[in-house]
C-alpha cells in the first residue's frame, strides 16, 4: 500500500498512459437479444428481417406493437429461428415490445425515415 502512494505522489505531471478513465457501459443488459438492434433507423417503403434470442431459452416470443407505428412486423409469434419482418409505409417514430414466456421484455424503438 505505501508503494502504491509514493507512486501517486511522485511529483510528475500526470499523463494519460497513467490513468486509465473507467466508463460506464453504453448498453444496458438486455434478457432478449435482437439481430437488428433496439433502435431500429429504417428508409420509408422498405423491409427489414429480425430475430430475436435468449440464452436457454426455447419458446416463443410475442410482439405487441405500441400506438400510431409507422410500420408493420410480421408475424407477431415465433422463436428464435423465426424471421420477424418489418415493413414500412410512411415516417415516423414508434416501438414495440418483445416478450418471452417468462415475463422477460425488451423495447425496440423503430424510426422511418423518408
Amino acid at each position: 500500500m505505501l508503494a502504491l502512494s509514493a507512486a501517486g505522489c511522485s511529483g510528475a505531471t500526470p499523463t494519460t498512459s497513467q490513468f486509465s478513465p473507467i466508463a460506464a457501459p453504453d448498453r444496458q443488459t438486455r434478457p432478449i437479444a435482437s439481430s437488428c438492434g433496439y433502435k431500429i433507423l429504417i428508409p420509408i417503403h422498405t423491409s427489414r428481417p429480425c430475430k430475436f434470442s435468449e440464452a436457454g431459452y426455447k419458446g416463443k416470443f410475442t410482439i405487441q406493437q405500441v400506438g400510431d407505428h409507422p410500420y408493420e412486423i410480421s408475424p407477431l409469434v415465433g422463436n428464435a429461428r423465426t424471421i420477424f419482418t418489418i415493413s414500412t409505409d410512411y415516417g415516423g417514430s414508434g416501438y414495440f415490445t418483445v416478450t418471452d414466456k417468462k415475463a422477460n421484455q425488451i423495447k425496440v424503438t423503430v424510426r422511418v425515415t423518408q
